[in-house]
């Protein structure tokens, strides 16, 4: 019996020996938490139109990591497909360059998210060269040629009009602001885009209806001369002629 002890305490101290370093005790390995990454972006707005040049706006995006948790400040690039027509900082402030679209995108690591940008000015004024207009002469024409600008004061070009005469019976006008002649009196043609129009007035007074009833030669060029039978007609030499009391020079009649 005796020995059997000896023995029995050989072995528990012997065991304790072996688990004297530290705790004794024997611990899984523990390993860092994975860093936050984003894993998705929204933009609180994917569709912009911007009607002036020059105008911006501030794209906001919100992101969450892989743990679908809400991120306060990832760090998000910026880019344009076309920065003639729109321009994006650093900070997603875009500007409005040219007429057109870009689409916009925010990017942080893998994820991405993008926005459409129309620019696509708004009449803000508008403004004719002329105070008035006047013919003196039935079937004649002249294009009206307005200045448009936007609210930033930029001009517009192209810009989109209808037109519409006062009275179609002395003058007409087609969409892309020709006006015509067509009896005596007085009107005015009207010019609206967007939300803004203007008018000018349009007088038409003849001296008497301008009749041609031959022409010798039928062709007349610069430096030639012919004769031009009618009424209401004031040669006075060469190929220079009077028409209504304007001096005009005939190249091809």
């Amino acid at each position: 019996m005796i020995r059997h002890s000896k023995w029995a305490m050989i072995v528990c101290f012997g065991l304790l020996a072996c688990s004297d370093d530290d705790s004794g005790i024997i611990s899984p390995t523990e390993s860092e938490p994975e860093a936050s990454i984003a894993a998705t972006l929204t933009l609180t707005q994917d569709q912009y139109t911007l009607v002036s040049l020059g105008a911006s706006a501030n794209l906001r995006v919100t992101a969450t990591d892989q743990y679908g948790v809400y991120m306060a400040n990832p760090a998000i690039t910026w880019s344009t497909s076309d920065s003639l027509n729109v321009n994006v900082n650093s900070r997603g402030l875009i500007t409005a360059m040219s007429q057109g679209t870009a689409i916009i995108t925010a990017q942080a690591g893998t994820a991405t998210t993008t926005a459409s940008v129309t620019i696509k000015q708004e009449a803000a004024d508008l403004a004719f060269t002329e105070d008035i207009i006047r013919f003196e002469v039935i079937q004649d024409t002249t294009r009206l040629v307005p200045i448009v600008k936007d609210s930033r004061g930029n001009l517009i070009d192209p810009f989109e009009a209808t037109w519409s005469s006062g009275n179609e019976s002395i003058v007409t006008v087609d969409n892309e602001g020709l006006i015509t002649s067509v009896g005596n009196g007085r009107t005015g043609i009207t010019m609206s885009s967007g939300s803004i129009s203007e008018f000018l007035p349009v007088i038409v007074a003849t001296d008497g209806l301008i009749t041609i009833s031959s022409i010798t030669p039928s062709v007349l060029t610069e430096g030639s001369s012919g004769v031009i039978v009618g009424t209401g007609l004031w040669g006075t030499s060469g190929n220079q002629l009077t028409i209504g009391g304007h001096s005009v020079q005939v190249t091809a009649a």
